[in-house]
């Protein structure tokens, strides 16, 4: 399916490229005459006036100027039939409307709570990526009030990316010395991008001053650095290291800086719509094997197939004496009662209790160790 919708796609692409090399220069050459002849007939006549020759001349470039259009416009239709077979080929092999692929399809614009939610995902999602200018106008065209993460602290965006944008990454750096020294990735090609914008400055001189920073990243970074060094000795000649010089690794930096700033590598609404992506294929075939055989479809808010996820999400459980989250190590308990606590939390009661009895801090009953119940979510 796909085979042949990048085979028609490259035909059409050849084709255009075709009519490019084909008819650009015949038509720059007929413009040159054209020129040509006006110059001779116009300008260097005060007369004003045409001779008969001079008229028939013109006649005949300007009847050659219009056969040479009207065989490009010709070629220019097989061109734009070959553009036409691309959209058909996706409209056979794509199914566009997909309102109908599931039965119970839910409206989140009708619902107030999952249009609230939705907004909040989108909202998240551009802080994630450092465009807070584009969150908050977001959030105030939203007209909903929509709650800034914890872990995103906007003022401290501001105060690093800002900077950033202007080529200015030592508040970049310096945060990240301090609160994430272990992305030591990031640090090193913000250090390389330091070395990167001296020598497209100018100041050469600064840039090798500065290569001292590299010293802690060369045991683990040795090529990239013998490179950079290549770079800095023989700039403006960076030879095969021209990649370094590249804009979009500034767009590619400031997402980084962007999640780190914000402690997460991604938001959900990007793994939602990955997860929704790989899904579409399978419940379109399922669509077509359900409709042959029964019009009722599947009703019930789980999917009738497994769809892959990268990155499985669990439910947690935060211990309510201890305020911590339970771990494989430290697991949910529920007592007999039917209230739950943490392992760690258990062990501490039973060791302060008189009994072996241990005493719900929730309600009178007790219980003892064999009659709790570890909990799996």
């Amino acid at each position: 399916m796909v085979d042949q919708i990048e085979e028609s796609i490259t035909k059409a692409s050849s084709s255009m490229k075709d009519f490019k090399l084909r008819w650009r220069p015949l038509i720059e050459k007929q413009l040159a005459r054209m020129e040509s002849l006006e110059n001779e007939l116009l300008k260097n006549d005060n007369s004003g006036q045409l001779s008969v020759t001079a008229q028939y001349l013109l006649d005949a470039e300007m009847n050659k100027l219009n056969k040479l259009f009207e065989e490009m416009s010709s070629n220019h239709k097989q061109i734009h039939g070959s553009i036409s077979r691309c959209g058909r080929e996706l409209d056979k092999n794509f199914q566009v409307e997909l309102n109908d692929l599931i039965k119970n399809q839910k409206d989140f614009e009708s619902n107030p709570e999952a249009f609230q939610k939705v907004n909040s995902l989108i909202y998240e999602h551009l802080l994630s990526l450092g465009r807070i200018d584009v969150a908050t106008t977001f959030a105030r065209e939203s007209e909903q009030l929509l709650e800034t993460p914890k872990n995103c602290d906007i003022k401290l965006f501001e105060n690093i990316m800002r900077p950033f944008r202007e080529k200015n990454y030592l508040p970049a750096i310096e945060w990240i010395k301090r609160n994430a020294s272990h992305q030591k990735d990031l640090l090193f090609k913000l250090h390389r991008q330091v070395i990167i914008t001296l020598l497209q400055s100018g100041n050469k001189s600064d840039a090798l001053a500065y290569c001292k920073n590299m010293q802690e990243f060369g045991s683990d970074y040795a090529n990239e650095i013998s490179g950079l060094m290549f770079v800095v000795v023989h700039y403006p000649n960076v030879g095969r290291h021209q990649n370094l010089f590249f804009d979009g690794i500034w767009l590619e930096l400031e997402e980084q800086i962007s999640h780190v700033l914000c402690q997460h590598s991604g938001t959900i609404l990007s793994k939602l719509i990955d997860v929704g992506a790989s899904a579409v294929p399978m419940l379109l075939e399922l669509q077509r094997f359900i409709t042959r055989r029964t019009s009722n479809g599947w009703l019930t808010d789980e999917l009738p197939t497994e769809i892959p996820i990268s990155e499985h999400v669990h439910s947690t459980f935060t211990c309510p004496i201890l305020k911590v989250q339970t771990t494989d190590e430290n697991p949910p308990i529920r007592l007999k009662c039917g209230h739950v606590i943490s392992l760690e939390a258990m062990t501490k009661l039973i060791h302060t209790s008189r009994s072996q009895k241990l005493k719900c801090p929730y309600c009178p009953e007790e219980c003892t160790e064999s009659e709790t119940k570890r909990l799996y979510f």
